[in-house]
């Protein structure tokens, strides 16, 4: 499992700064919670795009892909907004690596 130190301006520039935006607060430090706690692996990374497992209540598949205009974001989990504490954790991690 990943878990990188989050510092001060940690998302200038990121993924993560992209959906910071895309959700609400209390969604934004349950990722983080996520984050700190170890419970993201990253499956694959590079530049382009990254794809992770997220460990909720079960594993949960994620994928991100920063696109020229927006983003393209996918998780497995059942959750109905737009962006889910799965998918923030990943930009966290996303951002910590590049």
């Amino acid at each position: 499992m990943c878990k990188p130190p989050l510092e001060k301006d940690w998302f200038m520039k990121s993924v993560a700064r992209l959906l910071l935006h895309r959700t609400n607060i209390e969604v934004w430090h349950r990722g983080v919670d996520y984050v700190n706690q170890g419970r993201v692996k990253i499956l694959r990374f590079d530049e382009n795009e990254v794809e992770a497992l997220v460990t909720g209540h079960e594993n949960y598949r994620v994928f991100i892909k920063p696109l020229k205009k927006g983003i393209r974001k996918e998780c497995s989990c059942p959750y109905q907004g737009d962006v889910c504490k799965h998918l923030v954790a990943t930009a966290i991690i996303e951002t910590a690596l590049l």
